[in-house]
């Protein structure tokens, strides 16, 4: 008898030995003795090896509230093999029943409120990335800093990067500020025009979000929630909010039968980190320094216009604007080092990120002077 056949066969004797203690005691005694049984064979199922009663007990568990069954879903997912990394870099396992079975016990674990410690949370991040952060937000501990900070410098889906961030920086966690400061590149617009014209420049964004989707499942398993994160929250699905900050992030779950995906949420395709990474510095700067200058030096966006008179009349202003971005940088470097936010080492290592975007909006564009060869911190294109 396959294994589908056999829950059936319990299934239904469980049903029929319902239906003959209502015939003698009533709905509520028989619902309760149905209670036990389930309970039974959800303790049953996850001391089990085979995915598909595993998959069920963790069900019963959720569906029933059970909390005495909570130190089997932890031992279930110490029993799961880690797979992938911080970077994305995932191999599939060969058994696909375990992690389908998997994806139940860690349904139950986040609706039951398990608790768990974050090397166990930390290793599922390659395979279950969304429930991984779910539960490694909720548990405490170096560990837990350090899998978020391994994140946020190695992922490159953006709602789990700002995830790990707005936690890491609530935190005022070591290390962090060098994180956010090693990848912070401030953006100059110039705008090269003809004398009189007073033409100035601006900036445009936009955004998209793709819905939950999936794809049918087998019958022979129970359904399971699927979890996604989500930076925009849209209508049609229960928020929860799972690292707040400037812009908080969320999670949502969604029941099915699919075991694959929980949907694409596209709010986090369009993220400008630079920005977020401004922000996150504004954090952590002390309150006297923010208050007078932070605006200038902490920008990721900015914007001049440059006259064009002559060749080095140009140079001259562009070369100013170039160095003005680097110094605000250093200032803020020179601070958070004061701040103790970052070691003697880090703030050493700390290296101004500049991009320079021309628009030659002149009449007679003959070509403008190169005021600085190309190389790793300044770009100018």
């Amino acid at each position: 008898m396959s294994k589908p056949a056999k829950l059936f066969v319990v299934l239904a004797a469980l049903c029929t030995s319902l239906f003959a203690q209502q015939q003698q005691s009533g709905p509520s005694v028989a619902i309760q003795a149905l209670s036990k049984q389930r309970a039974a064979l959800a303790k049953e199922w996850l001391q089990s090896k085979d995915p598909l009663h595993i998959a069920w007990g963790a069900a019963i568990a959720r569906q029933d509230v059970l909390p005495e069954l909570k130190p089997l879903l932890v031992e279930q997912l110490k029993d799961y093999p880690e797979a992938g990394s911080a970077d994305g870099t995932y191999h599939p396992l060969v058994d696909a029943d375990r992690h389908k079975a998997l994806l139940g016990v860690l349904d139950s674990v986040i609706l039951l409120g398990v608790p768990v410690d974050p090397e166990t949370a930390y290793k599922f991040y390659g395979e279950f990335p969304a429930q991984s952060l779910i539960l490694l937000v909720r548990s405490s501990g170096n560990t837990r800093s350090h899998a978020l900070l391994d994140i946020f410098r190695q992922t490159a889906t953006n709602n789990d990067w700002l995830a790990a961030g707005n936690v890491l920086v609530n935190a005022r966690q070591p290390g962090f500020a060098a994180a956010v400061l090693q990848n912070f590149t401030r953006h100059l617009v110039v705008t090269v025009v003809d004398p009189h014209t007073g033409v100035t420049g601006g900036f445009g964004s936009g955004s998209s979000c793709c819905g939950a989707g999936g794809v049918m499942g087998d019958s022979a398993w129970p359904s399971v929630g699927l979890y996604a994160l989500s930076s925009h929250p849209a209508d049609g699905a229960t928020y929860m909010l799972l690292a707040n900050g400037d812009q908080p992030v969320f999670y949502y779950r969604v029941e099915s039968r699919s075991h694959y995906s929980a949907g694409g949420d596209c709010s986090g395709g369009q993220m400008d980190r630079d920005q977020v990474r401004s922000q996150y510095l504004a954090h952590l700067l002390t309150a006297p320094y923010v208050q007078p200058k932070a605006n200038a030096d902490l920008d990721a966006h900015s914007g001049i216009t440059i006259t064009f008179e002559n060749a080095e009349q140009y140079s001259r202003e562009l070369l100013t604007a170039i160095v003005g971005q680097r110094e605000g940088y250093r200032r803020v470097a020179k601070q958070l080092f004061l701040d103790q936010q970052l070691s003697e080492e880090e703030f050493s290592a700390a290296q101004p990120h500049v991009e320079v975007q021309i628009n030659d909006w002149r009449h007679d564009r003959g070509g403008l002077p190169t005021v600085l060869p190309n190389n790793e911190w300044t770009k100018v294109f």
